[in-house]
């Protein structure tokens, strides 16, 4: 297939989709930041944006994701644009984003890709811990992060098990530790900070608070600090709370 003719088709499906998808496409052919398009589509963190401008390259480019985790989010997003796209679509376009799709689901689920990634996760988590800082760590499992509880639809991002809770200076005073049985090590996602005084017991407990309201409060009684939510949802009570985000898990490098 010309692939001219394929950029048109696809560009078009992607001016014409309502998603957020559509909407970072627009917004970065505006020019725009990924902080500008964070800003004005009302999200809290880059990471959302970088991780749809990764599924843009994949649908333009075929420049798939290396990491599984994303690669498996990357399938998602494909199958859902050729879903919403058929109208500007042709077979053949459609054949070749198909393929795209199942090349990203080969991805995810390559063996020696996940154990490099659970390294790269590892060193990752120990050197953001590093710094030693105090605030609102959130953390999950690599095997949680990879396999949502609920699973991401056109209007809901995706949920999984996070666990919010402080950390204080001491690095002793970790969040999450490795005595919950799971085979393999912590993944932290975001560590939020404030520039005050304020009681961190008790800006934590908002966070747990409006998560709980909101209907992402976790399942199990006796595990109060892990919450069936995302990272965005953290992040928006966070930010509302006054916090700074200090870390956030970078993305795969292109």
């Amino acid at each position: 297939m010309d692939n001219e003719q394929y950029l048109t088709e696809v560009r078009e499906a992607l001016e014409n989709d309502p998603k957020r998808i559509g909407d970072v496409w627009r917004l970065t052919n505006k020019g725009k930041s990924a902080t500008e398009i964070a800003e004005e589509l009302n999200v809290s963190t880059n990471n959302f944006v970088y991780g749809y401008q990764k599924f843009i390259q994949a649908i333009e480019e075929g420049n798939l994701p290396k990491s599984p985790t994303i690669a498996r989010d990357c399938g998602a997003a494909l199958r859902g644009f050729i879903n919403r796209g058929r109208e500007h679509l042709s077979n053949e376009t459609i054949q070749i984003l198909d393929e795209r799709a199942k090349e990203c689901d080969r991805l995810a689920t390559d063996l020696q890709a996940l154990e490099e990634e659970d390294e790269k996760v590892e060193k990752e988590t120990n050197q953001a811990e590093k710094s030693g800082i105090a605030g609102i760590y959130v953390y999950t499992y690599p095997h949680y992060y990879r396999h949502p509880v609920v699973p991401e639809t056109d209007d809901t991002d995706a949920r999984t098990y996070l666990k919010i809770g402080i950390s204080k200076r001491d690095a002793s005073e970790r969040v999450i530790q490795q005595t919950t049985g799971m085979p393999e090590p912590p993944m932290l996602l975001q560590i939020w900070v404030v520039e005050n005084d304020s009681d961190m017991r008790k800006i934590e407990e908002k966070i747990h608070d409006h998560l709980r309201t909101v209907g992402h409060g976790g399942y199990h009684s006796k595990r109060r600090e892990w919450f069936l939510t995302n990272e965005q949802s953290v992040a928006s009570t966070a930010k509302l709370l006054g916090l700074k985000l200090h870390y956030e898990r970078p993305l795969e490098a292109d």
